[in-house]
């Protein structure tokens, strides 16, 4: 039985091949939700930012708060709706 660490680091490598094929950004959206979610058992969504440096959502995810998302590129900080607007919501922005 495989530890969580070895659990992680085959999904790192797994994340790592996967994404030296790819080269549009819903590519690279798609390898990161087959992937990383699994491993944390958790819903994803790749938020970058424009030239302006506002984020956009790749794939249009409903859970994704893009306000939430911006406040945590602009600030450099983890943040969730819980401490800014909905304290119901589990998502969290790095």
């Amino acid at each position: 039985m495989a530890t969580a660490g070895e659990r992680r680091t085959n999904a790192v490598a797994r994340v790592a091949r996967n994404l030296s094929g790819v080269i549009e950004t819903g590519q690279i959206a798609a390898v990161c939700a087959e992937t990383i979610a699994p491993l944390f058992m958790a819903r994803v969504a790749l938020v970058l930012p424009d030239a302006n440096d506002r984020l956009a959502c790749i794939d249009q995810a409903e859970f994704v708060d893009t306000s939430v998302a911006q406040w945590a590129y602009d600030y450099v900080q983890p943040a969730s709706r819980a401490r800014h607007a909905e304290p119901n919501c589990p998502c969290i922005y790095r």
